[in-house]
């Protein structure tokens, strides 16, 4: 950090209202923490840092950035958004008074204490795709995703984006010139890169990347220089360290994926497969060093099946002589006297020999007691012995009774052996069937990141035909293998049309319907009405992106084709609902002006 003797810019005491405590940082921007009297608030005061040589036409840039960054953020009211509050101009200095948030970076907090546990990394991915997928609804793009942009607060790590330096609202002109790249090369996407034009997909990228790195410890792009990381970034598969659990895996390939129509639609899609993985207990283990799904702490303990006999047995006694019992019989402990009852003149010698048993006199019915023959109360304290604590019940003197309620004993007894025994195997077997699941499902990325899709789409199938339907892990798996058949499509829609269009009709089987296997099946239709409806549907998955452009255009020239057919056979409904649907298509195109002097022409 510069300090401020050294700047241009030197620390004032005031900007505008607002007084300075104490410069932050200071690069592009210089950074302070300074008090608006008038709220009594602490802020943060963003400056930007204008050399005094800085040419004409840059000096200009950089404010229209300067002012974009405000203006991008301060539309923005989220509470995982730094919030602005003001921007103002002091002669020639320019601020943004902004949230002041306590904590740290998340790249201050990763260089100090490495990968995060995997149950915060998934909560900071969360926070992180309510933030964008807020800003992606308000036409915002922040396009510099990273973890030096996300401050996390105390307590509890709530996570906060920052920094729309680059950011750029969607219905605004874009600053960038042609080959312009503004970003960080390891966090942008392979479009953002090549600089062609970026929609809120790009921000998935980045964040894909960031959650790479606070996970495993490592960029998943790595390279000795930028030329090699931005080649990785557009041309090498992701591959993840040994044991990354599935679900892991699965949600960071599909945010990871270098076409962007691969990638989840929003960040919504994204923040719901990041919620599956936090419920399922795999994301309870603290490090992916530790790697497994290890059952909840606080899970109850499953009863042994000699537990549960005994407990049931035990509960079925106690109901039969609970139901024995006669109407007036009350369960007393016997009366045990204390030491200082015995008689005075009786003495017991250690070498005494043991006495004669004598029978206990015979209790009266409970009819016939009376007051002199009612127990006697027991002293102060009562010491009950272990194997007398209650009195034994009287038993009911109907035989069928007690046949009746043994057998019932029995048979409870039978049946809870039963449920836990049958308990016992089901489990097993969902914990057997997801371990091979998981197996096939990491031998299927490992076929992918090694360029062999057919291996890759047998493992997937594999993996969802075992795993348990309601396993959070078969969603990555169908979109996995939706990629496979893609890959396998592609492959083949030169050499062999037809097994091309098999590959691209299971990928749309295996996943959400996706435009841009809508308009490679499009493409490769021999029949016009086949290739149209394709087309549409293209056009329907994505109306604003350049999948739906593309299929717009092309199947504007279709309909062009289909309305001049009709035309020739007299079916003047027919060619005049064709001509109008290339203008809805593609009004500012010239295909639509060659449709209006045909409609003009023939008089429709």
């Amino acid at each position: 950090m510069a300090t401020a003797s050294s700047s241009n810019n030197p620390t004032p005491s005031q900007l505008g209202r607002y007084r300075i405590v104490r410069e932050i940082a200071r690069s592009n921007d210089i950074v302070y923490e300074a008090i608006d009297p008038t709220m009594n608030r602490r802020v943060a005061l963003k400056e930007l840092n204008l050399p005094p040589n800085l040419p004409g036409q840059q000096r200009r840039e950089r404010l229209e950035r300067f002012y974009r960054e405000a203006k991008a953020a301060g539309t923005l009211n989220h509470r995982h958004i730094v919030t602005i509050y003001e921007i103002g101009q002091e002669k020639d200095r320019h601020f943004i008074a902004m949230e002041f948030l306590d904590g740290q970076s998340l790249r201050d907090y990763i260089n100090v204490n490495g990968p995060l546990p995997i149950k915060l990394a998934l909560q900071i991915g969360l926070d992180l795709c309510d933030a964008l997928g807020y800003a992606h609804s308000q036409g915002v793009v922040h396009r510099d995703v990273k973890p030096d942009n996300v401050h996390l607060v105390p307590p509890g790590h709530t996570a906060k984006l920052t920094d729309f330096g680059i950011a750029r609202v969607m219905e605004e002109p874009s600053l960038t010139t042609a080959g312009q790249v503004f970003g960080t090369p390891s966090y942008m996407s392979p479009e953002q890169l090549m600089a062609r034009n970026v929609d809120h997909r790009t921000d998935l990228f980045s964040l894909g990347v960031m959650l790479y790195e606070i996970i495993t410890g490592k960029k998943p792009f790595a390279g000795d220089n930028i030329q090699t990381i931005t080649y990785a970034i557009v041309n090498s598969p992701v591959s993840f360290p040994q044991g990354t659990p599935a679900g892991i895996t699965g949600i960071l390939r599909r945010a990871l994926a270098k076409d962007p129509e691969q990638r989840y639609p929003n960040a919504q899609a994204m923040a719901a497969d990041i919620r599956m993985e936090m419920s399922f207990q795999g994301s309870q283990y603290p490090y992916l060093a530790a790697a497994g799904y290890p059952a909840e702490e606080n899970a109850a303990p499953v009863k042994t099946t000699q537990t549960a006999a005994k407990e049931a047995a035990a509960a079925a006694a106690e109901a039969a002589a609970a139901e024995t019992a006669p109407p007036d019989a009350t369960l007393v402990a016997p009366a045990v006297p204390p030491p200082s009852a015995a008689a005075p003149d009786s003495t017991v010698a250690e070498d005494t020999p043991p006495q004669k048993a004598v029978a206990p006199p015979v209790k009266p019915p409970v009819s016939e007691i009376t007051e002199a023959t009612a127990p006697v109360a027991p002293p102060d304290k009562f010491h009950p012995q272990p194997s007398t604590y209650y009195a034994p019940v009287q038993q009911a003197d109907n035989p069928v009774v007690t046949l009746v309620l043994s057998v019932g004993a029995i048979v409870a007894l039978v049946a809870m052996v039963v449920f836990t025994i049958a308990t016992t195997v089901h489990n097993t077997k969902i914990a057997n069937d997801r371990a091979k699941a998981i197996t096939y499902y990491n031998a299927g990325s490992s076929a992918m990141d090694g360029g062999d899709p057919q291996s890759a789409a047998a493992d997937y199938s594999k993996a969802i035909a075992i795993c348990p339907p309601d396993d959070t892990m078969i969603r990555n798996a169908r979109s996995n293998l939706a990629l496979a058949y893609i890959a396998l499509g592609d492959q083949a829609s030169t050499s062999d049309p037809g097994a091309a269009m098999t590959y691209y009709k299971k990928a749309l089987a295996s996943a959400e319907h996706n435009a841009s296997v809508h308009f490679k099946i499009a493409q490769i239709c021999t029949d016009p009405a086949e290739a149209l409806r394709e087309y549409e549907k293209a056009i329907a998955g994505d109306p604003a992106g350049k999948t739906g452009a593309d299929a717009r255009r092309l199947a504007a020239n279709l309909y062009l084709s289909q309305g001049d057919a009709a035309l020739d056979g007299h079916d003047l409904a027919g060619a005049r609902s064709d001509y109008n649907r290339v203008i809805v298509l593609a009004p500012t195109d010239p295909v639509a002006q060659q449709a209006r002097q045909r409609l003009t022409s023939a008089g429709l």
